[in-house]
């Protein structure tokens, strides 16, 4: 860091949190991030995965500043993430590219390196963000940019695309179909080598704003919206054959209003609405509402409680629903 109190420059390289925020775009009061930050858009063994997510993967990368007055303004260079089939959780996780898109010639690739047979397994990932403080108290606004790229596989390494069951041996790429009896959606083929013949590179884009003020000396109201693009197949079944791609979109919201009712107790609550696939005709639609407390004992200790109601639509008339209640203990010191 070089300069002085009003105007300064940064620099890091090193793995890192995807962005330092202040106010709405900062950590939340409540122990869950907004929807948009943590919820992946698809990460099921049926259906081509999506995995990436804004917040919780510190990737790798080279990261310059300059904070002038109240304006801070950050770029980065980043080494990308990566989609893993995760045989525990049975599903597709993401995972942040941390070393090298490299492989010697007596050296296994680890499980957070891009595969040097991969799509665009050379090329970075760019992130900036600009915030303006407008308030000390948590006043502000955020815009935040993010432009990636990950292989994402349509296939088995059998060539059976995902969801399909191979011709010959009638066993299904990925996991079979949910259904009300048995066998429940059973995992079958799990073989994914993500090279270019089995997967494409899904270049995509996230745009976010957060904003935030203060009203009096106690209440905090903050929110945000998230705007997605990815990159798909127009036929995943035929890919990379016929390896024209199309786009589509995402989008997500939060409102939350934090209120001090005192040095040792915060309050609030928190909105969330989420459309991983924004079309009319695609059904879901993810909302949540989450009522929270924030207990710092001012000694080092603090808790956090939340309760969480979860509501996620399947189809025109059905719903999943789930309730949650967690509570943090936290010590710094």
């Amino acid at each position: 860091m070089k300069g002085n109190d009003k105007k300064f420059f940064t620099a890091r390289a090193s793995i890192f949190h995807s962005w330092e925020g202040f106010g709405a775009s900062d950590r939340p009061f409540s122990n869950a991030r907004p929807f948009f930050q943590t919820v992946p858009i698809s990460a099921g063994g049926r259906a081509i995965p999506y995995t990436f997510q804004p917040w919780g993967l510190d990737e790798a990368g080279l990261e310059i500043g300059e904070d002038i007055n109240r304006l801070s303004l950050r770029a980065a260079v980043l080494n990308g993430t990566l989609v893993r089939w995760d045989g525990d959780a049975n599903s597709f996780l993401g995972f942040p590219a941390q070393t090298g898109p490299w492989k010697g010639a007596n050296q296994a690739v680890s499980g957070l390196t891009k595969q040097f047979n991969s799509p665009g397994h050379s090329t970075p990932d760019f992130s900036a963000n600009a915030t303006y403080i407008l308030h000390s108290d948590g006043g502000g606004i955020t815009l935040l940019y993010y432009r990636g790229n990950i292989a994402t596989p349509t296939h088995c390494t059998d060539g059976t695309a995902i969801g399909k069951a191979n011709s010959s041996t009638g066993v299904v790429c990925g996991v079979t179909a949910a259904s009300a009896a048995a066998p429940f959606g059973t995992v079958g083929n799990t073989d994914f080598d993500f090279s270019s013949a089995t997967a494409f590179r899904n270049n995509f884009d996230r745009v976010a704003a957060y904003a935030s003020y203060p009203l009096g000396k106690r209440f905090l109201p903050q929110g945000g919206f998230q705007f997605g693009r990815d990159t798909t197949p127009v036929n995943a079944a035929s890919f990379p054959t016929v390896p024209t791609v199309k786009y589509f979109d995402s989008k997500g919201a939060f409102a939350d209003g934090s209120y001090v009712i005192s040095d040792y107790v915060t309050a609030g609550a928190r909105y969330d609405w989420y459309k991983p696939k924004y079309a009319a005709a695609i059904f879901n639609t993810q909302w949540a509402i989450t009522p929270y407390v924030s207990v710092p004992l001012q000694n080092g200790f603090q808790v956090i409680a939340e309760y969480q109601h979860r509501d996620f639509q399947l189809s025109t008339s059905q719903h999943r629903q789930n309730d949650t209640f967690q509570a943090r203990v936290i010590f710094i010191k």
